[in-house]
């Protein structure tokens, strides 16, 4: 009788994983090269509006998170603008996409140089946690646009953050981590005519389960977290500064805003926190020839619905000032008027 065979269902097994960890790699390789916007499918919502505007290009970028997506009203700012400057042909890029910090931007940046347009203005959403060390949108970072070039660069930062998980996940398992966007883009080849239709970006709204002061304390344990061991620095900053650095070489006027907040979040900021984030806000400011604007305080609370998003009325406010000040000049050199 012959002996059983042991080997056989051992290589089995390891052509088995062998052949699940090219997949792998071989799919990440793809989705970082080929088709990024499988992972990151709001960011290319927001260039497809970019290249709409080609040839000439926005005049003036927003860019930041749905803090800045919450509270600007795009009427009344383009209307503000235009009425204000006297060219009915500006046009204004909204580029807001969930947890779009510094990093975010430099990543926009990238693409708008890279398409050889020049605005004139870029307002970059800024906040004493969004340039420090610790970063607990990492997590959203490594699964949209962090590749293995950037691994070395941002590991540190996951260590801090506690988000090295997140990062060996998006880059060993993209598969795993994209799979509703892989079998959203294969549904569209295979099937069109009953392909599920493309999503808007998803911004926070107020829900009826919860009232405004539990969704302001929630939000505010979050960012409460993020703000533990509180220095600016790391690869926020770094981006932050990569960003105002080509500006400026390219005589792109910059302005730095941070946006109105509830006082359930402004309580956060202890005098050790503000120091440390003052002092960063103005080196940037002297050494990058940028402008620095502060509204955390400029909304009363009603105009929330929880920590850092606003209610319409509130985005109808905040819009109204922020052209006041980008017309006045109330945002340093880099205004809009001096732009112009």
């Amino acid at each position: 009788m012959a002996s059983p065979n042991h080997t056989r269902p051992r290589r089995t097994l390891l052509w088995a994983a062998a052949f699940f960890c090219l997949a792998q790699l071989g799919a990440g390789l793809l989705l970082d090269y080929r088709w990024p916007q499988l992972r990151f499918p709001s960011f290319h919502l927001v260039l497809d509006e970019l290249d709409g505007m080609a040839p000439r290009g926005p005049d003036v970028v927003f860019v930041g998170s749905s803090r800045f997506a919450s509270g600007l009203n795009r009427d009344i700012l383009e209307k503000g603008l235009r009425q204000g400057l006297g060219d009915n042909r500006l046009q204004v890029l909204l580029a807001m996409v969930p947890a779009g910090d510094c990093i975010y931007a430099d990543y926009l940046v990238d693409h708008v140089l890279d398409r050889g347009l020049r605005p004139r203005l870029l307002i970059v959403e800024v906040s004493p946690e969004t340039v420090a060390c610790r970063n607990r949108w990492l997590e959203l970072h490594a699964a949209r646009q962090f590749t293995w070039l950037d691994v070395p660069h941002v590991l540190l930062d996951t260590c801090r953050s506690n988000q090295v998980h997140r990062l060996l996940q998006a880059q060993l398992l993209p598969l795993v981590v994209h799979r509703r966007q892989i079998c959203r883009a294969a549904w569209e080849v295979l099937a069109p005519d009953q392909a599920p239709a493309h999503r808007k970006i998803a911004w926070p709204k107020a829900t009826s389960d919860k009232s405004p002061g539990e969704r302001s304390a929630g939000g505010a344990a979050f960012i409460a977290e993020w703000l533990k061991d509180y220095e600016p620095g790391g690869a926020s900053a770094a981006a932050l500064e990569h960003v105002l650095q080509r500006c400026r070489d390219r005589g792109i006027s910059v302005v730095l805003v941070v946006p109105p907040l509830h006082t359930e979040q402004r309580t956060l900021y202890v005098p050790a926190i503000e120091d440390a984030f003052g002092a960063y806000m103005n080196r940037l400011t002297q050494t990058y020839d940028c402008g620095f604007v502060d509204y955390r305080s400029r909304l009363p609370d009603s105009m929330f619905f929880d920590n850092h998003h606003m209610v319409s009325d509130g985005a109808e406010r905040f819009t109204a000032l922020i052209v006041d000040d980008l017309l006045g000049n109330g945002c340093g050199a880099a205004g809009l008027a001096q732009a112009y």
